[in-house]
């Protein structure tokens, strides 16, 4: 951790007001656009599916989303041929039904 940088945390709120760090990712902030979003379907294409956007960075100069982005839009995501991503569980069960949405 570096005084004044940007950086994504996720915490937890424990009982007696203090927080528990959970995930820290710093961010570049010369990086491109980036959206994090929470699945809602489990998805019925290989090559397409839709996110609600929670989270938007954005870099200093030059971002292709702009101000057309509020978080809570619905967002599809289409793979090109031979993508992968992965599904950050965070800790909470995932659904049976949606143990085969990764690649």
């Amino acid at each position: 951790m570096v005084a004044n940088q940007i950086a994504s945390i996720d915490a937890a709120l424990n009982a007696d007001g203090t927080f528990t760090l959970l995930d820290y990712d710093p961010l570049d902030t010369a990086a491109s656009d980036w959206i994090e979003g929470v699945v809602t379907l489990v998805p019925t294409s290989s090559t397409q599916f839709q996110i609600i956007a929670n989270e938007l960075f954005q870099p200093s100069s030059g971002s292709l989303v702009g101000t057309k982005l509020p978080l809570g839009s619905t967002v599809t995501v289409n793979l090109g041929a031979g993508a992968t991503f992965g599904v950050d569980a965070k800790g909470f069960t995932v659904p049976a039904e949606a143990t085969t949405f990764a690649g």
